[in-house]
């Protein structure tokens, strides 16, 4: 595997549109790797992608809570979305979901968790959203790359 580390605070595209989300929630990034998307090991599945870790625990009742990762930027961005509680409240009727990037345990995450005019949106776009998902004033369909 690649000394992932060696390129850890190379800015891109990509690690700006994450760091931005985690800092729009009032949280800062620790640490912020990519590491080639892979198969895991056997019964695994697939492993690798983006993965980062905040100065403070986000979620509560787990240890250590500091943790979020993704195969992509967007299912990363979708985890942020869901698990980084913004700091305010907002009007927003957030979708009740089970897992954001895993859809088929639970509801799934059919759309983002803030309308597009509230000041919490972030934009992202997850592979089974179809065009006439409501609040896709964001990326490409296709996920940055690092």
């Amino acid at each position: 595997m690649a000394d992932t580390d060696a390129y850890e605070h190379v800015p891109t595209r990509a690690r700006n549109r994450i760091k931005a989300a985690v800092e729009s929630r009032g949280h800062r990034l620790a640490r912020l790797t990519w590491e080639p998307v892979s198969m895991g090991s056997e019964k695994c599945g697939a492993e690798g992608g983006w993965w980062m870790e905040t100065v403070e625990p986000f979620l509560p009742h787990t240890s250590p809570g500091n943790f979020a990762g993704g195969l992509s930027v967007e299912d990363l961005l979708a985890e942020i979305d869901c698990w980084l509680t913004p700091p305010e409240p907002c009007a927003c009727e957030r979708p009740r979901f089970y897992s954001p990037t895993r859809p088929l345990r639970g509801e799934g995450h059919l759309r983002a968790m803030h309308d597009p005019s509230c000041r919490w949106f972030i934009a992202y776009r997850l592979p089974w959203w179809t065009d006439e998902t409501p609040a896709l004033n964001g990326p490409s369909k296709e996920s940055d790359r690092a």
